[in-house]
């Protein structure tokens, strides 16, 4: 499935150059005679996909900066930095002013070729002139505390940042964009992928308050940028216009969730297994999502409904999750340990595999777990208690004693997380 979504093979499937034009998948050919071609890189497949794009257009290119979770090297002329993540830090700040930089300085003969992933919303920051970064690392410490979907986070991130929700197209606006999109969100809102730095902020500010004040977080929020919000909603208020700007960017989606779904499937598939993708769309609490992956067992497993044994169910997504400890572990670890807190017992034999597709789940190390129908007594012989685990928060810990840990380290890709069901008939 990862190898599906591979950043590197979506960009070259996607873009090609022939005799001084630029080739898009889906667009007219570009010529780039008399013009001068920029590249932008910024999310957890910043690397890959900019090392794919430059061994493809190699001197067309005229410089450009590249923003990663870890440090890189490319050659002149591009550049290459590296930002905090989850939380932005110092590093994230500089790419920010950097990036920021390079887009403002670009004319009405430059091209820019966007490549844009997950994670960049704390990659490249730049607050709003009010805020110092500490406030923008107190706000998203508050969201993540209250669990809130990422379309509500970035929602909120955007009204706080200057390259968000548009603010890199607005610095940009004097050049043509073109943006290739690595998409981690759910439903594929691409104006939500890194908050959206080339697309437009359709919420207001005044929405954004309520969508706190909803989730409890008003009490929660720095007071600088709460403040920020009223000053904001005053203007929306008072109908004060807002200088716009006729933005030049075109947005090509190159992978997605989906994508790597409709892989899984086909390989499961040649195995002999009965395939059934739910969904790549499904989102939720973790403890719902389990119980609902628990219950599908339970009827697969009753009446062979919607699937009969050998089968493979597979759903995508992201979930949502309440930390209630100092523990190790992630979302979906978590929801592996709930799902076998409510499994079917029986003498069928089945497996669940949950994971990030970025080889990350949380504060662990791991991008995931596999569970299967010996798991629980395996830790009852070793003594491991899963609900002391999940009261800890420390789902990596149990996992990682009883050898369910799914360690992939970091894949270079990002496309949200990925649910396998596997099921036998007898073990």
């Amino acid at each position: 499935m990862v190898k599906a979504v591979d950043p590197a093979r979506l960009v070259r499937q996607n873009v090609a150059q022939e005799n001084g034009w630029l080739l898009v998948k889906g667009l007219p050919p570009c010529r780039l005679e008399g013009r001068r071609l920029w590249l932008a890189a910024l999310g957890k497949a910043a690397a890959p996909m900019a090392q794919a794009a430059t061994e493809l257009l190699g001197d067309l290119i005229c410089g450009g900066l590249v923003v990663s979770p870890h440090p890189e090297s490319f050659p002149p002329p591009l550049g290459s930095m590296s930002g905090s993540h989850p939380e932005p830090g110092e590093d994230s700040l500089k790419a920010g002013e950097a990036l920021f930089r390079l887009c403002a300085g670009l004319t009405e003969e430059d091209l820019l070729l966007v490549l844009l992933s997950g994670g960049g919303s704390a990659l490249a920051v730049l607050p709003e002139p009010e805020l110092s970064l500490e406030v923008i690392r107190q706000v998203n410490r508050a969201m993540l505390r209250a669990a809130l979907p990422i379309g509500m986070v970035n929602t909120v991130r955007k009204k706080l940042d200057r390259l968000k929700g548009g603010g890199l197209a607005r610095a940009a606006h004097q050049a043509s964009v073109i943006q290739l999109v690595l998409s981690d969100v759910v439903g594929n809102d691409l104006g939500m992928v890194a908050s959206g730095p080339f697309f437009p902020d359709r919420t207001t500010a005044a929405e954004t308050m309520n969508l706190l004040r909803k989730n409890g977080l008003e009490k929660e929020f720095p007071m600088a940028a709460w403040h920020l919000l009223q000053a904001k909603t005053s203007l929306e208020s008072a109908g004060t216009p807002q200088q716009e700007r006729v933005l030049k960017v075109t947005t090509i989606l190159v992978g997605d969730n989906l994508k790597a779904l409709l892989a899984g499937q086909a390989f499961l598939k040649d195995r002999g297994f009965t395939t059934m993708i739910l969904s790549s769309r499904l989102e939720g609490e973790v403890e719902a999502l389990a119980r609902f992956h628990a219950q599908l067992l339970a009827e697969v497993l009753d009446s062979a409904h919607p699937l009969g044994p050998p089968c493979a169910i597979l759903s995508g997504g992201e979930s949502y999750l309440t930390v209630l400890g100092e523990g190790r572990g992630g979302r979906n670890q978590e929801l592996a340990l709930r799902f076998l807190r409510n499994a079917p017992s029986g003498e069928a034999a089945w497996a669940l595999l949950s994971a990030g597709t970025d080889g990350i789940d949380g504060n662990s190390p791991a991008a995931g777990a596999i569970v299967c129908q010996d798991t629980l007594a395996q830790a009852l012989t070793l003594g491991l208690s899963l609900e002391e685990a999940l009261q800890r928060s420390d789902s990596y810990t149990f996992l990682q004693r009883l050898g369910c840990a799914l360690m992939t380290g970091p894949t270079g890709t990002n496309v949200a997380d990925v649910r396998v069901l596997l099921v036998s008939a007898r073990s």
